[in-house]
């Protein structure tokens, strides 16, 4: 059954770039078994004419009850619809297979990343180099982060398509964040105790700082790296700043105190 997909577009395209993109993308949710509630597609040129890749595509799809995005950046836009139909094509290809395994076999442990062979690269869109200071918090998420196993949490982090994900730790109890790295391990640090080691992960070997948000904002313009995890200063609770792709910076926080510990973490993925 063909999915109405919704295509919004920040941009002059025209009715043919938003034929295009809805002819590709109803074309992928034809294979997904499982019925999807929604579909929406969203188009945007950034306003930097220096960028090499300045079109920026994103889709988000219900699946069932289940949220699957896919995210991309490309030279115009018939790339990037190619290159983010390619992406959302992967990501429903892991759900399809994780859902055929815990109706075939049950729940068991998540292997992270082992369906990364062969998988579309991501085309990542690039930072504006917004000088530091101009940037600006301009986006803040609370939420209350339910318990996940580091492989759960690595799993979610590749479905949503996020590059690191923060998430309350289920074997010790603690606020934690995983990122990806480039070889392909998963780095994961706590605001505590760190789970038992795993051959696929890799902790994070700065500890984890509590600060305030200016020194957490300070210390991210100051260290070029992609977020800062570190325990919120005012509440104890795990928090993120993080880039943006327009060069500004974005903040999410885990509602809930952790334990205090006299540990610290500047990402390296």
């Amino acid at each position: 059954m063909d999915v109405p997909v919704e295509i919004v577009v920040h941009s002059d395209a025209g009715p043919a770039i938003i034929t295009y993109a809805r002819e590709k993308i109803s074309r992928v949710t034809r294979f997904v078994s499982d019925p999807i509630r929604s579909a929406q597609v969203t188009l945007r040129v950034a306003g930097d004419p220096a960028r090499a890749r300045p079109v920026v595509a994103q889709a988000s799809l219900d699946v069932d009850g289940t949220l699957v995005r896919a995210h991309v950046a490309a030279h115009d836009m018939r790339e990037a619809i190619d290159l983010l139909e390619d992406r959302l094509r992967d990501q429903l290809e892991h759900l399809a297979a994780r859902r055929h395994a815990l109706r075939t076999r049950g729940p068991r442990a998540a292997q992270p990343h082992e369906w990364r062979h062969g998988d579309a690269p991501t085309h990542r869109p690039p930072y504006f180099d917004r000088p530091p200071e101009e940037r600006r918090v301009v986006r803040r998420k609370t939420f209350a982060p339910h318990a996940l196993s580091p492989a759960e949490a690595a799993e979610e982090m590749d479905r949503l398509d996020y590059d690191f994900h923060l998430f309350m730790c289920a074997d010790t109890g603690t606020a934690c964040v995983v990122a990806r790295r480039p070889d392909g391990r998963t780095a994961i640090a706590s605001t505590g105790s760190l789970p038992a080691a795993q051959g696929w992960l890799a902790p994070e070997p700065a500890p984890t700082p509590t600060l305030a948000e200016d020194e957490a904002v300070a210390l991210l313009t100051l260290s070029g790296a992609p977020y800062v995890f570190y325990r919120d200063a005012p509440t104890g609770g795990g928090a993120v700043i993080y880039r943006r792709y327009d060069g500004h910076y974005g903040l999410i926080t885990a509602d809930g105190a952790t334990p205090p510990t006299n540990d610290v973490t500047v990402a390296t993925a």
